[in-house]
């Protein structure tokens, strides 16, 4: 698909993750502690976690058009859409935009692990246990997506790392890199109020 010998490559494509992606892929020990995408809203990105339902929605406006997306979005989403976001219509996608490569980023995973750890702030924060079987439900989902996409060589998947335990999170990362994932990502944010290059971290970064 090089256009004029050029090749594009998006190194930030997302996808609209199944609301049951949790139910689906994570181990069923956790039971009730399995996070819940919801879906009341119109494309509804948000999901639940223990007591929290997560996601940055931003300030809050009255509708004007009975509708919180305008019409115009509507010409980018409508094939995800009715395909239900599968791997069919992000192939699509990225024929649209003229991509050769890309790697696909979450959405609603973006914010599932957006908790401080139990360790740190007791019973209402995540348990490190349950923040990595989260990590690992999607990333197995996500290695799932990305063969249904059946562009072997062309599209890649970035793993969810939870931080709240950084051997388990240095494991995790090993596991996908083995299976052809090409990137990791992080919880926006801090996890326990440590920064980034704090020196727990540094066994994650080696």
């Amino acid at each position: 698909m090089a256009v004029n010998g050029w090749l594009a490559a998006d190194s930030d494509m997302h996808v609209m993750e199944p609301a049951d992606l949790w139910q689906r892929y994570m181990d069923p020990r956790w039971g009730h502690a399995i996070p819940v995408g919801l879906e009341e809203i119109e494309r509804d990105m948000r999901v639940k976690v223990k007591n929290e339902v997560l996601l940055r929605l931003g300030r809050m406006r009255v509708q004007t058009e009975g509708r919180p997306w305008k019409a115009d979005q509507d010409s980018s989403y409508v094939y995800a859409e009715a395909h239900r976001w599968d791997a069919s219509s992000q192939v699509m996608a990225m024929e649209m935009e003229h991509l050769d490569s890309a790697v696909f980023f979450p959405s609603r995973g973006l914010f599932v692990l957006a908790m401080q750890s139990a360790d740190h702030i007791g019973p209402n924060g995540l348990e490190p246990e349950l923040a990595t079987a989260i990590a690992r439900g999607y990333n197995d989902w996500m290695a799932d997506f990305v063969a249904d996409c059946d562009r072997p060589g062309r599209v890649f998947g970035a793993a969810m790392l939870a931080p709240h335990d950084v051997s388990q999170a240095v494991d995790e990362l090993a596991r996908n890199v083995e299976r052809g994932f090409v990137a990791a990502y992080l919880t926006p944010g801090m996890v326990d109020n440590k920064p980034w290059h704090d020196k727990k971290y540094d066994p994650l970064w080696a």
